[in-house]
């Protein structure tokens, strides 16, 4: 699966990630939540779907953030480079 990066042009935090994932030949997809609302609600529904068999990790700010990334079996709210 292509990891999923929930985010926005105007997030330096989603640009972090993005070049994270460059830099580390990690196949991702973005999608602009502000530009397209079919990535909004996609960004919704997956937040919505967390549960036993998705995992949630929240970075530690411990407070929901974008970028939101979707990895298929797990779902990281926030980035942290380290």
């Amino acid at each position: 699966m292509t990891v999923e990066v929930y985010g926005s042009d105007m997030c330096g935090a989603c640009q972090a990630t993005e070049e994270f994932m460059e830099e580390n030949d990690i196949d991702f997809e973005h999608k602009d939540i502000l530009k397209n609302p079919d990535d909004a609600e996609d960004m919704a529904d997956a937040i919505e779907d967390c549960n036993a068999e998705v995992s949630c990790e929240i970075t530690p700010e411990k407070k929901p953030a974008i970028p939101i990334i979707n990895t298929g079996d797990k779902l990281i709210i926030g980035f942290d480079k380290e």
